[in-house]
């Protein structure tokens, strides 16, 4: 979660920084960057949580792969090269360059990392076997997730009711003790 959210507030204060610094050419990059890779991620992810994992998951797995190392591990440090040499340059604004290099350079190391997890994932799948999302796990909003809390409920709950139907069985099968005195 923390790196979302560091992911997310780097690349919004990199799209105020193109805006304010009159570089709109490195923001429409960043956007560019990260949304053709996005419909590959999300074709997969869909594919992988309907269940129709031979036919679809697999093409577009390879297809957000194969985008993922071109948008993000190539075209990000070409936009960091950029902001290092060409921008200062044409406007010689030189804390407006090093702050969208320091910006950008965050977000690839975040993109270095998740490229690592990407791979293993790959590993996984091709040579130990397992084809699963290993990010699911931890996903409390992955239907799985919520069906194994459901279950679990639905068990205490059951717990529960047994409790109470022996307890009041019990109750009911023992002799009053409040005995009636008769005094007439």
């Amino acid at each position: 979660f923390l790196e979302y959210l560091i992911h997310h507030i780097v690349t919004l204060y990199l799209m105020i920084f193109s805006w304010a610094a009159y570089e709109h050419r490195v923001g429409s990059y960043v956007l560019i960057i990260h949304d053709a890779v996005d419909i590959f991620l999300c074709l997969s992810k869909m594919a992988h949580y309907i269940k129709v994992r031979d036919l679809v998951m697999f093409p577009t797995f390879i297809s957000f792969v194969v985008s993922y190392a071109f948008f993000r591990m190539f075209c990000l440090p070409v936009l960091s090269y950029e902001l290092l040499t060409v921008t200062r340059f044409e406007h010689s604004n030189f804390a407006s360059s090093m702050l969208g290099f320091i910006l950008a350079f965050v977000l690839q190391a975040l993109h270095v990392f998740w490229f690592y997890l990407i791979l293993r994932v790959i590993y996984k799948m091709f040579v130990v076997g397992v084809n699963e999302d290993v990010r699911s796990d931890e996903d409390e909003d992955e239907p799985s997730a919520m069906v194994k809390e459901k279950k679990e409920d639905a068990a205490e709950a059951a717990s529960i009711n047994a409790k109470k139907d022996a307890l009041s069985r019990k109750n009911s099968n023992s002799p009053s003790r409040h005995v009636r005195s008769e005094e007439h």
